[in-house]
């Protein structure tokens, strides 16, 4: 879509969810009028990295410059094997976003990395990041 003359972009559901929307197909038109949810503030991960959930492995991806996850040293690409102790594959995608998305701030989790074959322990400390 970039650089299209015909599509403007992909707005996504933690937007839309905001509004209410009135779609005019007839103009191509989108109308956003405000909903119930429209002043609450958006959030990113609070460990500042979004976890890719893969059938055999965890790994970081999308690392964000100034967050936990960039100050304990997470690298992307790394392999996450446990959080908290536990085997990371035996989270969910969905307690994963509850854990490091909607997590309270100041809550820390120990992760056990693999970086270039060396296992290792990181802690992230959740903060609002954006």
């Amino acid at each position: 879509m970039v650089g299209s003359k015909d599509l403007a972009g992909n707005i996504g559901n933690r937007v839309l969810e905001r509004f209410r929307c009135t779609f005019d197909y007839g103009r191509r038109t989108l109308y956003l009028e405000p909903g119930k949810r429209f002043a609450e503030r958006d959030r990113y991960s609070r460990a500042g990295v979004m976890f890719l959930r893969e059938p055999h492995r965890v790994s970081a991806w999308e690392i964000l410059h100034g967050s936990p996850a960039d100050d304990a040293g997470l690298k992307a690409d790394d392999e996450i094997v446990a959080i908290d102790g536990k085997p990371a594959l035996d989270y969910t995608a969905e307690q994963m976003d509850r854990m490091f998305v909607d997590g309270e701030i100041g809550t820390s989790h120990t992760l056990t990395i693999v970086h270039d074959g060396k296992t290792s322990k990181v802690t992230l400390t959740l903060q609002d990041v954006i």
